[in-house]
């Protein structure tokens, strides 16, 4: 069972003095799925993805432990151009059993999500 909350806190307030604000740094295991996903939405991203994946991908594994960065299977990035798809939550915890723009998921752990950016993205979310 991976318990990376306090890591993830340490990767969230590195990523945001180096980069700037986050709107959403979660963890999301879908239905049926072995790993999890690193799900990040910030207005940086929108500048280029593939940097956005590149530094975060680069910074998870220099803050994370091996034993959890291993379960991380894939980087989600998420623009807030496009309309950031996340969940309408009161904040930071873990959640189960969702479905977000009909993708199931089993389990959630957010660690960062601003209030502004739930507020805004109430749409996407759906028990």
């Amino acid at each position: 069972m991976i318990y990376v909350h306090p890591s993830l806190e340490i990767l969230a307030d590195a990523i945001e003095k180096e980069r700037g604000p986050l709107d959403l740094l979660a963890l999301f295991q879908r239905e049926g799925a072995i790993g999890w996903e690193l799900v990040f939405a910030a207005p940086w991203v929108g500048n280029s993805i593939w940097d956005a994946i590149g530094y975060v991908n680069e910074r998870a594994g220099q803050l994370l432990s091996k034993e959890d960065a291993s379960e991380i299977k894939s980087l989600v990035p998420l623009t807030t151009a496009a309309g950031v798809l996340a969940t309408m939550f009161p904040g930071p915890g873990e959640y189960h059993h969702f479905t977000l723009h009909e993708v199931p998921v089993a389990r959630a752990i957010i660690v960062r999500l601003r209030p502004a950016a739930a507020n805004s993205l109430a749409h996407a979310y759906q028990p």
